[in-house]
This record gives C-alpha cells, sequence and structure tokens, in this order.
C-alpha cells in the first residue's frame, strides 16, 4: 500500500495563503472559482518540525531493514517513510 502525500498552498481572501501536507483525496472546483478539499488529514507546513521529521524516517527505513519480507510490519514501516519522505519534501529537506 503506497500513501500519496501532497503539498498545496491555499488563499484565502485573496491575501492569506497557508502551505498543507495532506494525504490522498480528492477536490471539486466551483463555477466561483472556490475549491473544496476532502482529505483524511492535513497539517499546515509550518506545523512540521524538520528534526522529528528526519529522526522518524531514519526509524522506518531501519524498521523495513529489519522486518521480515512481506510483513504487516514492513508493509507499516513502508508507509510512514513514504509519509517521512513527503513531509521532508514539502520542508525542501534531504532526508
Amino acid at each position: 500500500m503506497y500513501i500519496d502525500t501532497h503539498t498545496h498552498t491555499h488563499t484565502y481572501s485573496h491575501i492569506h495563503a497557508l502551505q498543507f501536507t495532506h494525504s490522498k483525496g480528492f477536490a471539486l472546483t466551483h463555477a466561483n472559482s472556490t475549491t473544496d478539499l476532502s482529505v483524511t488529514e492535513a497539517v499546515p507546513v509550518g506545523e512540521l518540525d524538520e528534526a522529528a521529521v528526519k529522526s522518524l524516517y531514519a526509524d522506518a527505513v531501519k524498521a523495513i531493514s529489519s522486518s521480515p519480507e512481506g510483513s504487516q510490519e514492513k508493509a507499516a514501516a513502508e508507509i510512514s517513510m513514504n509519509v517521512y519522505v513527503a513531509m521532508a519534501r514539502a520542508l525542501n529537506v534531504a532526508v
């Protein structure tokens, strides 16, 4: 299973722009050019902790290498790694 995570910038009142990273979902754009996003979870990029993302990514990589092939543990670790890669991308940092 792969979680496709994205980062988008959302503008409110043509003045304020917030950048969010979110899990896969869908968007509906209306005739008046407003867009509704439906996602399971979303986090403002500014609330992500760079050190925590790097540390959790390293933990996920270790868990992948130590888990048996085909196990639920390995699958969960791979999902976690993909999420942390997406968070690092949103922060413009390398992991």
